[in-house]
């Protein structure tokens, strides 16, 4: 059995890997605890990064299902540290500086506020080839201007100061340029501000990462022999809620929609993610980035044929109901990768274009007796764009781009050749 780590813009999976063999995923959101926990077989879950704010954050009530199937559940750095304080008297092992914070309602040596919010954690990111943050951790600001100060940097004052001037920035906008340039007209210590500001480049703590590097070594060493969870868990109304709607987003739908249309590109981005799932691999491939259709799918799929799709289509049966159990997990993986890669946005914008060009001549949604062709000769219109030959077999292509039925591959083919030849 296996370690699955949810981790995002705290630690790199470069820098995670040798620390801990695992399966990392994407930061956790609602619903995918329960999916793993159901259906991978974990012998440990790792919470480090989760998603807030615009969508879901993962449950209290799935981390405790998790516990309560005798599968131990870890906590560190930021959405993990969360989780783990409010949750620790029911089994959930949380590990670190920042967990211990919250934990005890208080960030040393900040001893007179109390240390309970989630900002204090959270961060604004972009694309992972940037190198993930574009703004700064409240708890990696103060971790860092205790050290200063413990290095003699800045005096006990100026700290404190400086970390209530942080704090009232908005997380977005957290950042050491930002603070010096707001606390330059707050502090008359334009020396102590100078020397800070020569310090910080090499002084700086993350702790955050601290943390999650902790995790992840403790993780390797003691392994996940933990007590028995310690409550009884209760199947509430909320709780069959969470099953029943655990997490279809319609712009994500329409994002994959649009993804599995461009055919190949959608395929080397599913296998990318059922590696990254199920293979564990030592050196893990970035997903490649979706491409328009041009030169791409031709490059990429110019030996596909009807016996390439139809042999793929065996393939995969194999592990069907593995993979289509954990099929939302594979689509998060996708997804996290568009939106690192910047091509989550024009998936996106072309769906919505699509679907305000279709809607305008009544054909929204769209229906195969929209278009003047039978759903072979659209298939193999399709086809003609990754293939030297045209498959007009559209079952074959539903099961090789992964639609929910060859009827919704059909509809979608529909509105795309409509689109295309308004285009």
């Amino acid at each position: 059995m296996t370690a699955y780590v949810f981790l995002g813009p705290t630690l790199s999976v470069d820098a995670a890997r040798p620390l801990l063999d695992a399966v990392y995923l994407p930061p956790v959101r609602h619903g995918d605890v329960w999916r793993v926990a159901a259906y991978c077989n974990p012998s440990a879950i790792a919470i480090i990064d989760g998603y807030f704010e615009h969508v879901p954050s993962v449950w209290h009530k799935e981390i405790l299902w998790a516990m309560s199937e005798g599968i131990p559940v870890f906590g560190a750095s930021s959405m993990g540290a969360l989780r783990a304080a409010e949750l620790e008297q029911f089994g959930m092992v949380g590990i670190g500086l920042i967990f211990a914070a919250y934990r005890d309602g208080v960030f040393p040596p900040y001893l007179d506020e109390p240390f309970e919010d989630d900002d204090e954690v959270a961060v604004v990111h972009g694309p992972a080839e940037s190198g993930y943050p574009s703004s700064e951790a409240m708890v990696n600001i103060r971790r860092t201007l205790a050290e200063a100060a413990d290095q003699a940097v800045i005096s006990g004052h100026t700290r404190d100061t400086l970390a209530h001037v942080a704090k009232a920035l908005f997380y977005k906008d957290r950042s050491y340029a930002n603070l010096l340039k707001h606390a330059s007209g707050k502090l008359d210590v334009l020396d102590e501000l100078d020397a800070l500001r020569t310090w910080l480049p090499k002084g700086k703590v993350d702790q955050k990462q601290e943390d999650a590097r902790a995790l992840l070594e403790h993780l390797r060493k003691a392994g996940s022999d933990v007590p028995a969870a310690r409550f009884r868990f209760e199947r509430t109304t909320m709780w069959e809620h969470l099953l029943s709607a655990a997490t279809e987003d319609p712009a994500e739908t329409m994002v994959l929609t649009e993804l599995r249309l461009e055919g190949p590109a959608y395929l080397e981005a599913r296998q990318c993610a059922v590696s990254k799932l199920f293979k564990t691999p030592d050196t893990e491939e970035p997903l490649p980035a979706s491409s328009e259709r041009t030169d791409f799918a031709k490059t990429q799929c110019s030996e596909l044929s009807a016996k390439c799709l139809e042999q793929h289509a065996r393939d995969e049966t194999r592990q069907a109901r593995k993979q289509i159990l954990t099929e939302p997990l594979i689509d998060t993986i996708i997804l996290e990768h568009l939106r690192q890669s910047g091509h989550y946005n024009r998936l996106l914008s072309r769906a919505i274009g699509k679907k305000e060009a279709l809607a305008a001549l009544d054909m929204f949604p769209p229906e195969i007796s929209d278009v003047d062709r039978t759903p072979e000769e659209l298939t193999a219109w399709f086809s003609v764009r990754f293939v030297q030959a045209p498959e007009p077999d559209p079952t074959i292509w539903a099961t090789y781009l992964h639609f929910d039925d060859t009827l919704t591959f059909l509809r979608a083919l529909a509105g795309e050749n409509i689109y295309a030849n308004m285009r």
